[in-house]
């Protein structure tokens, strides 16, 4: 099948691309990705599953076995020798109309696996793309509180400077250090949570946690914008989401299964032919056949439930296209509005030039203490839903691109709103 090597073209790639990444000393989110599909267990798991569907598949395809017996009589009448011998060769051939309905259903279930293992490296890749943008956005936030914080530490320096010449009182100087302490503590946190995405990453990965920490990571921003209308998209999931396919697998599998329990309501047949010799000199060659009747089994539980289980599948793929269109259109919706609000971000060299002029501001005496608390609290403010908007932006893209079942574009531009 093309999933092995598939996945073998995309771990030689990243090997390529890793060589290229340390010397640049960073890491892109399609590096991950494709470093993530070559390593993950649930990519591995799936694969074996596939293997056992072939083989299921293969397994069916398969001839009957035929069977040769020999037979001989050695007996003694009235003093004379007496016997025969026999050796004869029988074959199934009510394969011949049974064989198709169990190839046919092997093949959907097959069919089945392909969907679920392709739907497993879906929702790997969207696990990973989370993953890379909660470390990245964490660094962003980090290092706009950093360099906020810097600031306030700068102003709590000259702060304590002017409390021993009497110009500031204990208490403002007091106020100073605990914003100072208090921005400082969120960017703390901030670095946490990317030193615990970029760990859950190196997992996702299958690299060692400790190799991650000294790479730069670079999720690009804005992404390109959607041309399709939401019909075409929505038609593009119901033709490439796993889903879909699994669930017209499903519907196959059961309408195999119906046509399979129908030729097993007709005969079972066995044609042989053998050569019998006797003791008297006669010989010659035989034949037979055998038939089983089904007279009184005729698989109308198993009808009955394969039937239902048809059915089930058919409802079920119908509700799973409901679920995918809604899906799609909801996502969608969403991340309009999201890059609506992300174009509307000011550039995050405008908060460091904000809190500059504030700064300054305060110390020419153009204002007060607590105007230049406000003004880091506005900033800091601003920078915590700068980077959380980035987040939810870039997390939505990716959702949408698995929602629909594949990349929305492998082409970006630019790393930060203008």
């Amino acid at each position: 099948m093309a999933y092995p090597c598939i996945v073998a073209l995309l771990y030689l790639g990243f090997s390529t691309g890793e060589l290229k990444a340390a010397e640049m000393n960073n890491l892109t989110p399609e590096q991950a990705v494709a470093r993530a599909l070559g390593n993950h267990p649930t990519i591995a798991m799936a694969r074996q599953q596939l293997d056992a569907a072939l083989g299921a598949r293969r397994a069916v395809g398969q001839l009957p076995n035929p069977s040769v017996t020999y037979g001989f009589e050695a007996l003694e009448r009235g003093g004379a020798e007496a016997g025969e011998w026999a050796i004869e060769a029988e074959l199934p051939v009510d394969f011949m109309w049974r064989r198709g309905p169990q190839v046919r259903q092997a093949q959907a279930r097959l069919a089945a696996v392909e969907a679920r293992v392709l739907q497993a490296r879906q929702e790997l890749r969207l696990e990973v793309l989370w993953t890379y943008v909660d470390a990245f956005t964490a660094a962003g936030h980090a290092r706009a509180l950093t360099t906020a914080g810097a600031a306030l530490n700068e102003v709590a320096r000259i702060g304590r400077a002017r409390l021993q010449e009497g110009d500031l009182s204990d208490y403002d100087v007091r106020r100073l250090e605990l914003e100072s302490l208090r921005v400082s503590r969120v960017a703390e946190r901030s670095r946490l949570n990317e030193s615990v995405a970029r760990r859950r990453l190196a997992v996702q990965m299958g690299v060692d946690p400790d190799s991650l920490e000294g790479l730069e990571l670079h999720a690009e921003y804005p992404y390109p914008t959607i041309e399709e209308t939401p019909a075409s998209l929505v038609d593009r999931a119901l033709a490439a989401r796993a889903e879909m396919r699994s669930a017209s697998a499903d519907i196959d599998v059961g309408s195999a299964g119906i046509d399979r329990l129908k030729r097993d309501r007709w005969p079972e047949m066995q044609v042989g032919f053998g050569y019998k010799e006797e003791d008297g000199g006669a010989s010659g060659l035989t034949g037979m056949v055998s038939l089983d009747m089904p007279l009184f089994d005729r698989k109308q539980g198993e009808l009955q439930e394969a039937r239902a289980l048809q059915r089930h599948a058919a409802l079920q793929a119908n509700w799973t296209r409901t679920n995918v269109t809604l899906e799609v259109r909801s996502l969608l919706y969403r991340l309009g509005i999201l890059s609506q609000q992300a174009e509307a971000l000011p550039a995050e060299g405008e908060l460091t030039s904000m809190l500059d002029t504030a700064r300054q501001a305060y110390d020419e005496g153009d204002s007060d203490l607590m105007t230049l608390i406000d003004a880091v609290e506005s900033i800091t403010g601003e920078a915590d839903h700068r980077w959380t908007l980035l987040r939810d932006y870039q997390r939505t893209y990716h959702e949408l691109e698995r929602a629909i079942g594949t990349p929305l574009s492998e082409a970006t531009r630019g790393t930060e709103p203008e």
